[in-house]
């Protein structure tokens, strides 16, 4: 059938996690740009219309807050400096 955007990109985040161990893609992702980009916006999903995206979300451990990728954000800036 026809896959929306979504589906993809949440494939990409499964291949993500399967590489990683987790779905805190770093914001300047080199191979996918979009991904860090989508991930960040997935806390803003509207979980009433589509619960099933949520169950798919919560079934990989999606940190939903995203203060986790924050922190690891900081984490690497202060590395770099």
């Amino acid at each position: 059938g026809h896959r929306s955007q979504w589906d993809l990109m949440y494939i990409e985040l499964l291949k993500y996690k399967e590489s990683y161990g987790n779905c805190n893609v770093p914001p300047r992702y080199g191979p996918d740009p979009f991904l860090a980009t989508w991930v960040r916006f997935q806390p803003n999903l509207d979980t009433q219309k589509y619960p099933q995206r949520k169950q798919m979300l919560d079934s990989i451990d999606f940190p939903w807050n995203l203060k986790e990728i924050k922190e690891i954000e900081v984490e690497e800036h202060s590395k770099l400096s």
